[in-house]
């Protein structure tokens, strides 16, 4: 088999696991953040991840790294893992299925972002795909809006930040920055925002209310899942993708985790899909798709094209 070859199974097996472990993680942590606090659990379950890939990485005889590369893995780590946090902590206020649906917004921010970092406005088929994602957002959150001092607004609120976090992280040029070794530079990351979470959770939350004794069988096999599946496996995969894929393209991840987090919502946790979330989901799916495919399917008519390229 040739290397083009192995690099190409790679890519499609990374893939596969962004799309359906990540789509299961939401409702692993809506089981989760029940029975611990959640940036207690986020903390171990990074700390726990990180310390298992970097134990791999001294058989591996990794390179020692150095202080700058560890200063952009808590960067890059606070952008990731902060951001999977805030989710987390959002959780506790409000459905997993429509937690992975507003963080379908993300392809839709990277888009933008990068519009505003290479001052060049994108073709019609992605402003379609904007319009679209903005549209579905609106439908999909537009009536919690009016919940100002309540719970649901401010989790929803953290979402956007977290999906915010999550975009820049994914165009911020600092990968190159960090010890070219993918399944390193994660459990660097992974390491050191275990670290930063865990100070966090002794300020935050109250750890003489939380009893190890007290979590429930679901909740430490949800951790066990976020840890083993959520964090080593789909983080190494993320990490690999970011170093072989264009951001957007990566970032395609976030229109088929809704889907999968929908119907577990759904199937295990009872989660009620209403007519207004359904029309928000296929804006949203429909405005990534449009944003992340590289097929033409929507472009500017061709006596348009031409008069731009005349007047450029």
């Amino acid at each position: 088999m040739t290397t083009p070859q192995r690099i190409s199974w790679l890519v499609i097996a990374s893939f596969a696991t962004l799309y359906l472990v990540w789509g299961s993680t939401y409702l692993a942590v809506k089981y989760a953040v029940e029975s611990f606090p959640p940036f207690l659990m986020c903390a171990a379950r990074f700390i726990a991840a990180g310390s298992i890939l970097y134990a791999f990485g001294l058989f591996q005889r990794w390179p020692r790294p150095t202080l700058a590369q560890w200063k952009y893995a808590l960067l890059m780590g606070m952008l990731f893992m902060g951001s999977m946090s805030s989710v987390a902590w959002a959780e506790q206020y409000v459905d997993s299925s429509l937690a992975a649906l507003i963080i379908t917004s993300e392809p839709v921010l990277i888009v933008l972002i990068l519009w505003t970092l290479k001052k060049r406005p994108p073709g019609l088929q992605r402003l379609v795909g904007l319009a679209l994602g903005a549209t579905g957002m609106l439908v999909l959150v537009g009536p919690s809006l009016g919940e100002i001092g309540e719970s649901r607004s401010g989790a929803i609120f953290i979402i956007f930040l977290s999906a915010l976090a999550w975009s820049i992280g994914s165009v911020y040029p600092a990968h190159n920055k960090l010890p070219s070794l993918p399944t390193q530079s994660i459990a660097m990351q992974m390491l050191i925002s275990g670290v930063v979470l865990l100070g966090l959770s002794s300020i935050t939350e109250n750890w003489t209310t939380f009893s190890v004794s007290a979590v429930e069988p679901v909740a430490w096999v949800s951790w066990g899942f976020l840890v083993l599946f959520g964090s080593v496996l789909a983080f190494s995969a993320f990490n690999y993708l970011l170093r072989v894929e264009s951001p957007d393209k990566v970032a395609t991840f976030a229109y088929v985790n809704p889907v999968i987090a929908v119907l577990l919502g759904w199937l295990f946790r009872g989660e009620i899909l209403t007519m207004t979330t359904g029309i928000a989901a296929a804006l949203l799916i429909t405005g990534v798709f449009l944003i992340s495919t590289r097929r033409a399917l929507i472009t500017f008519p061709s006596r348009w094209r031409r008069l731009a390229k005349k007047n450029a």
